[in-house]
């Protein structure tokens, strides 16, 4: 976050960070990183980008006192909610196979 913000020898208006960032984080610390990247995102015109599964979400929701803080650091920023219900709901829009057979392995 301290690169993004600082905006020295770069033109990214956004930081992502996927799931495993926040494992074996407490919820309380968690709702927390979001606070504070919900704060720095919006003092600072860019985008703070996570990808969190519904274990963690279920968690943070649990910790905050107030549900309207919830829907202001997630649902009201939701841009989009990948699921695996059906196809419509991953993020290619598709069940990709991938075929791992033949496949020489590295360690091989």
């Amino acid at each position: 976050m301290t690169v993004l913000v600082g905006r020295k020898n770069h033109k990214m208006q956004f930081i992502m960070h996927d799931n495993r960032l926040y494992h074996g984080i407490d919820p309380r610390q968690c709702a927390e990183l979001f606070r504070i990247a919900h704060e720095v995102a919006r003092e600072n015109d860019c985008q703070y980008i996570a990808t969190v599964n519904e274990a963690n979400l279920s968690a943070i929701r649990e910790k905050l006192e107030d549900p309207a803080e919830f829907d202001r650091l997630f649902s009201d920023n939701t841009v989009l909610e990948l699921t695996d219900d059906t196809d419509e709901g991953k993020l290619l829009g598709m069940t990709v196979d991938l075929i791992y057979e033949g496949v020489k392995q590295h360690n091989e």
